[in-house]
Parts: C-alpha cells; sequence; structure tokens
C-alpha cells in the first residue's frame, strides 16, 4: 500500500527504533515490533546510523530512539502520578486516558507496562493509521481490546472506520466504564488467543482522522473520550509540523478537552535544526520539498501560554536527557541541531 510523506517519516523512526535494537549492545529502547512497521525505511535508517557511526564513531545511541524513550518515560511518570492521585479517591474508577496525536508508526501501546486502567487513544491520518494497522496484524500484533463483558466495546475501534462508524459506535454504549482484569490476565488472554505482541492498554482506540477536515473533539468522543477524565497528550515530532498558528489552535483544543490532572508530553527542534533543515538536498527524506518544520523551541515557548498551557521547568534537548537520565551519549544529526523535549499543564 502506498503511503504519504508523513506515513513514511513515522516508518523511518520505526526504523531508528530497530536498528538501535539490533546493532547497539546497550540499547536506549527495547522496541521488538519496531522492525514490522519500518517497512523499506529501514535501510534508510541503517545506512543513516553507519554514517553516523563513521563520522563520530561507535557506540552511541541513536538520537530518535532516545526521544522515544525520553517520552516513554513522560507518559508512565504522568499515568503513575495520575492512577496514585485516582487511588486516593473515593469516587470514580481510576481509568485515566492517553491520547498521542501524530501516532506514526510508533508502539508504546504495546511496550509501555504498566498501563492497567488505561484508554489509550492514537490518532493520524487514515492511510496512516490503515498502513499501521495491516502492518500490526501482519507481525501478530493485536490490534483491538476486548469488549466490556456484557456491554458495547467503546474502546476497540479500528484504523478502517470512519468518523461516522466510530460515533454510531459510542451512541450505541451505555455509557458505562470498562474495568479491565489485572494487568497480567489481560497480557494472558491476548497470548491464548495467538497475540505474539499484546496491547497493554484495558482499553486501546485507533482513530483515524485528518484534523484539518475534523476537529479534535468530534474525532476523540466518537471514538469514547470523556471529557472529564484526566488525560495525558503526546504530542511527539508533530508539532513544528504544522504553521504555529495550527498548532497553537491544536493545542487549544486539546486544553479545552482536559479534564482535572492533564498534562501535555511534547517535542519541538531547536532553532539550529529548523536552520538545518532549510539546507538538506533535495533528495533528502526530510527536505523542504517534502516536509515543512515551521517554527522551533523558542517560538513555541512563546506562544504556548496563550494556549492555555504552562511548561513545566526548562525544555530540555534529548541528548541532556539521555545523559541525565540514562547515562548514554547519542549522536547528532549529520545536518545538526537537536529536538527538545518538555511536559506541560493547563495554565
Amino acid at each position: 500500500m502506498a503511503v504519504n510523506t508523513v506515513g513514511y517519516t513515522s516508518q523511518i523512526t520505526a526504523g531508528f527504533r530497530a536498528v538501535e535494537l539490533a546493532h547497539n549492545k546497550k540499547p536506549i529502547i527495547v522496541d521488538h515490533l519496531a522492525q514490522h512497521l519500518a517497512g523499506a525505511a529501514l535501510h534508510t535508517a541503517l545506512a543513516d546510523y553507519q554514517q553516523l557511526q563513521q563520522a563520530q564513531g561507535p557506540g552511541r545511541s541513536l538520537r530518535v530512539p532516545a526521544r522515544n524513550r525520553i517520552m516513554d518515560d513522560f507518559v508512565l511518570e504522568a499515568l503513575q502520578l495520575l492512577q496514585q492521585q485516582q487511588q486516593q479517591q473515593l469516587d470514580g474508577d481510576g481509568v485515566v486516558q492517553v491520547v498521542h496525536i501524530g501516532c506514526g508508526m510508533d508502539t508504546k501501546p504495546w511496550r509501555l507496562q504498566p498501563l492497567l486502567h488505561v484508554h489509550w487513544f492514537e490518532i493520524d491520518q487514515p492511510a496512516v493509521m490503515q498502513l499501521k494497522q495491516q502492518l500490526l496484524q501482519q507481525a501478530g500484533a493485536a490490534t483491538a481490546t476486548a469488549p466490556e463483558p456484557g456491554g458495547a466495546d467503546l474502546g476497540s475501534t479500528t484504523a478502517g472506520s470512519s468518523t461516522a462508524s466510530l460515533a454510531q459506535t459510542a451512541a450505541a454504549s451505555d455509557g458505562r466504564s470498562c474495568v479491565a482484569p489485572a494487568a497480567a490476565d489481560h497480557e494472558q488472554q491476548q497470548h491464548q488467543q495467538g497475540v505474539r505482541f499484546p496491547l497493554l492498554p484495558q482499553r486501546y482506540s485507533a482513530v483515524p482522522a485528518d484534523l484539518a477536515m475534523v476537529p479534535l473533539a468530534a474525532c476523540l468522543q466518537a471514538a469514547g473520550f470523556q471529557q472529564q477524565r484526566p488525560t495525558v497528550w503526546v504530542a511527539e515530532a508533530l508539532l513544528y509540523y504544522l504553521p504555529l498558528d495550527v498548532a497553537c489552535e491544536l493545542l487549544r483544543s486539546m486544553r479545552a478537552l482536559s479534564g482535572a490532572g492533564s498534562c501535555l508530553a511534547a517535542t519541538c527542534i531547536d532553532a539550529e535544526l529548523q536552520q538545518a533543515h532549510l539546507r538538506l538536498p533535495s533528495q533528502h527524506y526530510f527536505s523542504t520539498n517534502k516536509v515543512a518544520w515551521h517554527f522551533s523551541m523558542d517560538e513555541l515557548a512563546a506562544a504556548i501560554g496563550a494556549a492555555g498551557w504552562r511548561m513545566q521547568g526548562q525544555p530540555q534537548t534529548a541528548a541532556q536527557l539521555a545523559r541525565e537520565r540514562y547515562g548514554r551519549e547519542t549522536y547528532v544529526a549529520l545536518y545538526g541541531g537537536a529536538e527538545c523535549c518538555f511536559t506541560a499543564v493547563p495554565g
């Protein structure tokens, strides 16, 4: 199946995770699904890795897998805090939500634990989600979680579903929350069904949507999203692909849908990387005639407050965080620059 540039770049990202696992003695991230999602982009990722080794020496981790690991940990830390807060409350069922916008070929719902009492939403363009579902199924990965016993399945929509069919699913539900079995039982049930890579959240929804055409709220609510619940929003390698005003409008939409305790984990390129992008040769997969990187971290930091978010601390580069958190050095992109990671809360 042909896929657009957005899909191809997300496959390159999967390719970098696969190369990191296969060729680094101490991989910074372990993702056994990545090679199945990378497709032909795996060869591009390997060629980049070999060039980096020649230019900067062996033994470092690739920067994209380092960023993936950092974002994984941001999400897990946020979920653990939210679930601790939920457990202290006497009302409610403790379910929290994760919404990963522009998920591409990321595999967090198949590799992060613990995810009990989590409803995980993945959103990307329909062509990307369709390809991802196909590749996941070919790899033996689960693409849907079990429906609630005796009730409608709100959390197991597939990439082939239209927004209208998602709305019908939501309308047909009785509104109850799905309470999962213990995490070990949840995984065991999928393994017994011949699933090689089980889904780890309690509920999972793949949401195919072009957010330039359909409002974020409509896409999510049709898939079972509940605005009153605390939500961890993930915008990894996404925002700077949008014009700054469009990115801020998306952030405002996320803020409007955020229940108490919600937070955002996101990335943005620094000014050096933004400028380096303009100098890439036309045949490069990130060249400006294929993709556009519209703004830098400095510009986003100045605008994010007006979109309803307050950054927690200062953004740090993936290289800085990999060194501080994991004691690992990372390769610098051959074209220079870095990507910054940050968290934010409604403010």
